[in-house]
């Protein structure tokens, strides 16, 4: 096409790579951009919108270089600033992203948005009253703007997203509501309305089983709400960045009528999305090898790549079967390096859910697994439709789907008890053992310094490393009188920057149970920072029990004690997702750690605090035994045999 003019033509550039980047098509605007940087290196619109995209797509170094870039061409632009100290912020260069923050607000003394991400940064590095006082002025000055626009509900929308992320979700849910008030058929505050009834982490005075029925009547509503307006974005309503209904596994409760009844609305939803779409017509063509597809939120090291998925792709037979890994996340290390070498690797972060679903139907798999649906919200909408003749869920959360869209869920012989059937709405799938085939990592420990992080060296050392969410309020009394009977011990707890106010919550629960009973809960307990691996390896090494958390057990943070030789004590729960370590203490020969009460799992700790002789048998036999729990083949090829059997099935 014939350009006016050079300016013209240069201005059509930006206007392009701006409206590629609103309909989230990250790689054609990234590549408008650089097209405009050719004809003018110091652009400042492409330089910043590079570096919004480079955000986007996880590379913070990057988008720090060209949002100072931007800032030479226009050092007093408060929203390069912001954007600047967000980045900042992810990388955890906290001091610095404070003095970007304050950039921008000496530019723009209104601007909410750096205001509330300042309060942020200032609560990261431990200066709350600070921290409060932004917060405080960022509501004052969005409360301001909203009543200048009684109308703007998106505006009232947004601010109670910022405020659950905050955790503040009193406030948050006045927003949605202010919203819904305005525009009933805004689906993601009704679906924020929902989600927002589980409480993350259980203050003293919340009631679990009033949570569940409000919880239950909103999604009803909201049932009730889709079926009336059938509404083609009412996906919305389920497209969180932290979804509650994944909260629902931390209550040792059967939870499969309501997560059928939330997986139902959900595929209806999507599946009126996707018809309005007219997709083209795809499916398998079966050739000489089986194509499975595995949909990752991020192929990093984490959880459930190292404990399931890094087996599969390490061992999977490559005559038989061919691998497409497709990842959601922008995050990259050494184990995304790995899986791209061994797979047929989609990096789709950023996409829209359309471009998502036509690079999955682009693939004519035969099998699709979704190893970890209802951790992070993209997988759970893309499993909610149909992409493959065959789906298939595994516990990397373990817990049912509730979808109507997923076949079979694939589990463990040594994970589940009799009868696990009847927790599943989908056909349940046992493979030998554990289930998977786990390599330990190469980790040297380091020797931890206890003085360091407050730990007294003289005294017993029982670790807690779950998140916060793990510790049900109803055990709570459990580590009350693990330290009343043991008087001297230390319980050690764990807390990061982005669980800091869980912890709160949860440190603040844990005080109210022990002053009860008339104890002092900084006497018995330390709460200390995420260690890096082999600084927490060192600890492994140097503790004397590890207490597993009861109703919904830990499988990486149960084998990594294991491999330390820490001698493991856990409470075995009802459902799949309370028995992951007692299933590892059975497969080495270890059952007497395997409590039926929560009353044998105290004394159970105390006995191995109590009676060195004993604790020190225990690690003998474990690492006599743990051997076997690694590098398992025989889940390999039962995964194989069960791909194999499903296709042929369907031929």
């Amino acid at each position: 096409m014939v350009m006016g003019t050079k300016a013209q033509a240069f201005a059509q550039v930006l206007q392009q790579a701006l409206a590629a980047h609103a309909q989230g098509n990250l790689v054609h605007a990234e590549r408008y951009c650089l097209k405009a940087l050719k004809t003018d290196r110091s652009n400042f619109t492409a330089l910043n919108l590079l570096g919004v995209i480079a955000v986007r797509q996880g590379r913070h170094e990057a988008a720090c270089r060209l949002f100072v870039k931007a800032l030479k061409v226009k050092p007093d632009n408060a929203e390069v600033h912001c954007n600047l100290a967000n980045a900042l912020s992810v990388l955890k260069r906290f001091e610095a992203a404070i003095m970007s923050y304050r950039r921008a607000i000496a530019i723009q003394a209104d601007y909410a948005q750096a205001h509330f991400f300042l309060g942020v940064a200032l609560k990261a590095v431990n200066l709350r009253q600070e921290a409060d006082s932004s917060f405080a002025r960022s509501l004052a000055i969005r409360r301001e703007a909203l009543a200048r626009r009684p109308n703007d509900f998106l505006a009232r929308h947004q601010l109670g997203n910022e405020f659950a992320q905050l955790g503040d979700v009193s406030t948050a849910m006045a927003c949605y509501r202010e919203a819904l008030a305005i525009n009933p058929d805004l689906a993601a505050a009704r679906g924020a309305v929902v989600m927002y009834q589980l409480p993350i982490v259980f203050d003293d005075g919340q009631s679990i089983a009033e949570a569940r029925v409000a919880f239950a009547r909103e999604l009803a509503e909201l049932g009730d709400w889709l079926e009336a307006k059938r509404p083609i974005d009412g996906y919305a309503a389920f497209d969180f960045d932290k979804v509650s209904v994944f909260y629902l596994a931390y209550q040792e409760q059967d939870n499969l009528d309501l997560l059928s009844r939330y997986g139902d609305l959900s595929a209806r939803t999507l599946m009126r999305w996707q018809q309005a779409q007219e997709f083209s017509a795809r499916g398998s063509v079966y050739a000489s090898k089986i194509r499975i597809g595995i949909v990752l939120a991020n192929v990093t090291d984490n959880s459930v790549w190292n404990a399931i998925v890094k087996g599969w792709v390490e061992h999977i037979d490559r005559i038989g079967f061919e691998l497409h890994l497709f990842q959601l996340g922008p995050r990259q290390d050494d184990e995304t390096r790995f899986a791209m070498s061994r797979t047929m690797h989609s990096d789709l972060t950023g996409k829209s859910l359309r471009e998502l679903v036509d690079s999955i139907l682009a693939r004519e798999l035969d099998i699709l697994i979704y190893p970890e649906i209802g951790m992070h919200p993209k997988p759970a909408l893309l499993a909610s439709l149909r992409l493959a003749p065959v789906q298939v869920a595994s516990w990397g959360h373990p817990e049912t789907t509730g979808l109507p869209t997923i076949d079979y869920f694939l589990s463990a012989e040594d994970l589940e008890p009799p009868g696990a059937q009847k927790n599943y709405r989908e056909h349940l799938v046992l493979l030998p053992h554990l289930g998977c085939c786990y390599q330990p990592p190469a980790v040297v420990p380091v020797a931890p310094d206890l003085e360091r992080l407050g730990i007294a060296s003289d005294r017993p050392l029982l670790l807690c490393a779950g998140m916060p969410f793990k510790y049900a309020p109803q055990f709570d009394w459990v580590f009350v009188e693990l330290a009343r009977q043991l008087g001297s011990c230390q319980l050690v707890f764990f807390v990061n920057d982005e669980i800091f106010r869980y912890t709160a919550v949860l440190r603040q629960r844990l005080e109210a149970a022990f002053a009860r009973s008339r104890l002092t809960l900084r006497d018995y307990t330390v709460f200390i920072p995420w260690q890096q691996r082999p600084e927490y390896y060192g600890l492994l090494a140097r503790a004397d029990v590890h207490l597993d958390t009861i109703g919904f057990s830990g499988f990486n943070t149960a084998i990594q004690s294991i491999e330390c030789g820490l001698p493991v004590v856990t409470r075995e729960g009802r459902f799949l997702r309370g028995r992951l370590a007692s299933g590892i203490l059975k497969r080495i020969g270890l059952p007497e750690l395997v409590a039926a009460t929560e009353e044998e799992y105290v004394a159970l700790a105390i006995r191995l605090v109590r009676d060195p002789a004993y604790r020190k048998h225990i690690r003998q036999r474990i690492e006599a035994s743990r051997n076997v729990l690694f590098g398992d083949l025989a889940t390999i090829r039962a995964l194989e045999q069960f791909c194999t059997d499903v296709v042929r099935r369907r031929l």
